[in-house]
């Protein structure tokens, strides 16, 4: 009998191609947006694990801020240790380089011209340094990229002595730590006796600023920490980082897409259930005297059940393997970013997992949506089936049709109405698919309001309240602050100082300032900003991680060139910062040592951001490095703007599609329908207007619910995604009405191309040929 059964759902798939297609290309494109997902969050870190492999990069990475004799072979005396790279001084003294109106801060770190065997940056563009080449440099990848710079052109490293003229020898990713932008400084390299000219007093391995750094390779990568144990004691104090590290780091560039891709995939999975489901009940209702045959041919309701559970299972697992197809080729898109500043091939690897979380979603998706309706039509009993007993509902009255005419509606639009009144489980899950479009389309309207208003004031997001940030680098302060003072188109600044803190063995970023801190405001969500030494506001991570509440006491150390300097505050407020756990305490809080190393600009209103910008760089001879902050916002604001485009048009099409399906299937349904309505004097244009009306309506039945449930679930996942990065819930904005009208016609529009063929065929139904047995 179960040959009998496969035959069967063999024979149903084929007699039924066009739904077969739709329902082929539906579940493909929500498999495709979860595969997605899956493939971008497990390739995440690939293009890091290809240059590691490139670079025979190391399991951990020491930099040695004090050293003693012969730290290198006190490395390699320690236990668990295999390998050990070759000394690689770093100075973190601000360096600087400019490309027109463009600049980078970049850490000089000096290597040889040949490159080691073990743990080296990879080239990925031009050449590395060659011997006697002390006017050559090579630049990270990520920074040159940003900067436009390209190999043989002659720029000025800018240095404390002044500008020193270099030729970019090439590009290269560095190892032991991400590249700009995910990091900054960036890394640039030069041979060691151009760094020794550069800074002939500086003594590596002596403060954190002038640092010695070794790559270290484990037996056990997995045992860092006793490693780290053990390496302290032998090479005293240092900056330990790990490979897992570094990836994760690298990985995290894409966090965001992953999070959206996994919204949309949930939604896009719900739409393709609701369609299958309408597509199972159309189909009960297509072959009910299929049905009725077979079961008195001696099937019982359980094979009736199980032929249309292994039709649509088989065209999900079709439709699945498509998906996680489509699923890899556009990942790659998602990963170029990481990939391009690495110099790797941004690629996906297929991973046999995802392919099976995958398909096992839509398996389980068809099955929970079909079995009821195939449950049911297992039920019917053959009689039933064969005479068509449930046919007596065509006769019961339309309460929708009654209310539409009491409204005075046009015959068109009550005949449309009532239809819907016909199969109303399949016109809700209709209005369902709907209902999601719109709920997704909300939630990208949130995050585009978002957006907006946080372009006039990055207070919204956590920002500071500033139009421009400029770092210092090594510009002289007083030089620096006369131009702010000076130029006409500076309404207010903050000098900042930006260090780091150390509480409870973990750290933090430590920011003082000169200056009113009330005014403007931040975004406070407790108390207010410091005003006086010994007061701190603290970030809603930073409370969050040790418990702070306005009014208590917090000790911590503030890391200085010449040790920890212990300092007590009282915490006065909290505020969203979206720059992870923060203390922000006046300048008078801080050690006397601290130097400036930022202001924030406030301009004055109308200012042309880009063009003072471009002033600041040119009076400071491009030392100081400002930013204009809404730009930078608008760039990550376009990154995701085509994403959240093509997943909205992915599930507006899944509602499209199911409009078509379950409107073809009413049509071949209600054929006597149509026939009865011309030899009563509709013209065909008028049955094609009845079968648009009822989509219209469903349209609007959508939007009267779609609107609110995407505004509460654009609420939550704004509060979701603004906690998960450690800024506190309420970050976002909700849509307004002027967000949302363009919804209306949208869905109306939708209705209207979803429906189409169908109204067209109902039209062109023949009332002689359809009604000559009545």
């Amino acid at each position: 009998m179960m040959r009998a059964v496969w035959r069967k759902a063999l024979r149903d798939i084929r007699s039924r191609r066009l739904q077969t297609l739709l329902l082929v290309a539906v579940v493909a494109a929500a498999a495709a947006t979860l595969s997605l997902a899956l493939n971008v969050r497990a390739s995440a870190a690939r293009p890091a694990d290809r240059l590691r492999e490139a670079s025979n990069g190391a399991d951990a990475w020491i930099a040695v801020l004090q050293a003693r004799s012969d730290p290198a072979a006190a490395l390699r005396a320690t236990p668990g240790v295999v390998e050990v790279s070759e000394a690689v001084p770093i100075s973190w003294t601000n360096y600087g380089i400019r490309n027109g109106d463009k600049k980078q801060q970049v850490a000089l770190v000096g290597m040889g011209p040949e490159l080691p065997a073990f743990d080296h940056p990879v080239v990925s563009g031009g050449r590395w340094l060659a011997a006697g080449g002390t006017d050559e440099i090579v630049i990270d990848r990520g920074a040159a990229r940003r900067l436009g710079l390209r190999a043989g052109q002659r720029i000025d490293l800018l240095t404390p002595a002044g500008p020193q003229p270099f030729t970019i020898a090439g590009f290269a990713a560095p190892t032991g730590r991400a590249p700009a932008p995910i990091n900054d400084p960036a890394f640039a390299f030069v041979l060691p006796e151009t760094l020794r000219r550069l800074e002939p007093e500086a003594v590596f391995g002596s403060s954190p600023d002038h640092v010695l750094r070794y790559g270290v390779r484990l037996q056990d990568p997995g045992a860092y920490i006793a490693f780290f144990e053990a390496a302290g004691r032998r090479v005293g104090p240092f900056n330990g980082r790990t490979w897992a590290d570094v990836r994760e780091n690298i990985g995290e560039a894409n966090d965001f897409d992953v999070v959206f891709l996994n919204v949309f995939s949930v939604f896009a999975l719900l739409s393709a259930g609701l369609i299958i489901a309408n597509a199972v009940g159309g189909q009960v209702l297509s072959q009910t005297r299929d049905i009725g045959i077979l079961k008195a041919i001696g099937f019982t309701p359980g094979q009736v059940t199980m032929t249309l559970l292994i039709q649509n299972l088989a065209l999900s697992l079709a439709g699945g393997v498509i998906g996680v197809a489509a699923g890899l080729m556009v990942a790659p898109f998602f990963l170029e970013r990481t990939a391009d500043v690495l110099g790797v091939p941004a690629s996906a690897a297929f991973d046999p997992v995802v392919l099976a979380v995958t398909l096992a979603a839509v398996c389980l998706i068809v099955t929970l949506f079909t079995l009821l309706p195939a449950w049911r039509a297992g039920r019917v009993s053959a009689i039933a089936a064969l005479t068509g007993g449930n046919d007596a509902r065509e006769a019961r009255p339309s309460r929708l049709a009654r209310a539409a005419a009491r409204l005075g509606l046009p015959r068109v639009a009550v005949a449309g109405v009532k239809d819907l009144s016909r199969r109303p489980l399949r016109a809700v899950m209709m209005a369902g698919a709907i209902a999601l479009a719109v709920v997704t389309t909300t939630f990208s309207l949130g995050i585009e309001a978002t957006f907006d208003a946080t372009m006039s004031d990055l207070t919204v997001i956590g920002g500071p309240p500033a139009d421009v940030a400029a770092d210092r680098d090594t510009f002289n302060d007083a030089e620096a602050r006369r131009i702010l003072s000076s130029h006409p188109d500076v309404q207010s600044y903050l000098v900042a100082y930006n260090y780091g803190g150390v509480a409870a063995n973990d750290g933090f970023d430590l920011r003082g300032y000169e200056g009113d801190l009330n005014n403007p405001r931040w975004a406070i969500r407790e108390g207010r900003m410091p005003a006086a030494a010994g007061e701190a506001a603290a970030s809603t991570r930073l409370a969050d991680r040790y418990r702070l509440k306005v009014g208590d006491q917090f000790e911590f150390h503030a890391a200085t060139a010449q040790g920890p300097v212990r300092t007590t505050v009282r915490i006065v407020g909290t505020l969203v910062f979206a720059e992870g756990a923060s203390l922000f305490v006046t300048r008078e809080t801080l050690p006397p040592q601290f130097e400036p190393t930022d202001y924030l600009i406030r301009t004055k209103p109308g200012t042309d951001d880009a063009r003072f910008a471009r002033d600041l760089i040119d009076a400071s001879g491009g030392y100081l490095d400002p930013e204009v902050l809404d730009e930078t916002l608008a760039d990550i604001r376009n990154q995701f703007r085509s994403v959240l485009i093509g997943l909205n048009g992915v599930l507006f099409g899944i509602a499209g599609l199911n409009l078509l399906s379950s409107m073809l299937l009413g049509i071949r349904e209600r054929r006597r329908d149509f026939a009865i309505l011309k030899t009563i004097g509709f013209t065909p244009g008028q049955v094609a207007a009845s079968v648009l009306c009822g989509s219209v309506a469903l349209a609007c039945a959508a939007l009267v619910v779609g609107l609110p449930l995407g505004l509460l679930a654009t609420s939550v996942i704004f509060d979701l995604l603004s906690s998960a990065a450690g800024i506190g819930a309420s970050v976002g904005r909700m849509p307004g009405a002027l967000w949302l009208a363009p919804l209306v016609p949208g869905a109306i529009i939708l209705a209207g191309l979803g429906t189409a063929i169908p109204a067209r065929q109902a039209a062109g139904v023949q009332v002689a040929e359809t009604l000559r047995y009545e």
